[in-house]
């Protein structure tokens, strides 16, 4: 499981441009092994279903999970994520800047995952959003482009006045894309939009679907300049 996870791009960096990137953590037998002491390193089965739903010691970046959904949504190939892709020089008078230097994206990485277990997962996800039990169904439901993704809770301690040491607060995750089948969208006014990776975190947030999932839906409204109806009720995780 280790093994797929870090082909996802889990425990590493992402190869962002500008740098100052958290890596996250993977865990591993070896890594419980070296960090803990006693009946405590030891890796027991309890650890590896943790790790299944990403909990746990599992952490990571919300770089790592839009670069994991990305490739989700493009068929199975990591991508390298960047910021710059050109230095230029203003023109003069009016005239268009002048390219100095460039620095095209690095090529999409296959993983070689299943294509069929990946078609289940890309299914499951579109269901998330539109399935009457999805997660945010009632956000998603209604919003005219066909968006997949899914919501998450990640617990984290959080020492507050008043509260027991060792506190936990939901944190509110939402990641998905659109549209689902990776195509362009073409808004009503004839403007295309390629396909939109979102992956929104709103820190002691609560419940995916009652923070992150609407904050997600804003973002991808604007790109694709479509609305969303009336949204419904949203369920828990």
């Amino acid at each position: 499981m280790q093994g797929w996870a870090k082909k996802f791009g889990f425990g590493e960096a992402a190869g962002l441009d500008i740098g100052g990137e958290e890596m996250g953590l993977l865990p591993t037998p070896a890594w419980r092994k070296a960090t803990y002491k006693g009946i405590d390193r030891a890796w027991n089965p309890g650890d590896l279903i943790q790790l299944a739903i990403g909990q746990k010691d599992m952490t990571v970046t919300p770089l790592q999970m839009a670069r994991f959904y990305a490739a989700l949504a493009n068929g199975g190939n990591l991508v390298t994520p960047y910021v710059v892709s050109s230095i230029e020089q203003p023109g003069n008078d009016g005239s268009p800047p002048v390219p100095l230097y460039t620095f095209p994206p690095q090529p999409p990485h296959p993983i070689g995952v299943d294509r069929d277990a990946l078609n289940v997962v890309r299914e499951g996800l579109r269901q998330a959003t539109h399935d009457s039990e999805g997660t945010s169904s009632g956000v998603f439901g209604s919003f005219p482009v066909n968006v997949a993704g899914k919501t998450g809770t990640a617990e984290k301690v959080v020492n507050l006045p008043g509260y027991a040491l060792g506190h936990l607060e939901d944190q509110s995750w939402w990641c998905g894309w659109g549209p689902f089948d990776g195509n362009e969208h073409v808004t009503s006014s004839g403007t295309k939009r390629a396909p939109l990776v979102v992956c929104a975190v709103i820190e002691n947030g609560g419940h995916g679907g009652t923070a992150a999932a609407p904050a997600a839906l804003r973002v991808f409204e604007h790109w694709f300049q479509e609305q969303a109806g009336v949204q419904g009720v949203v369920l828990s995780d």
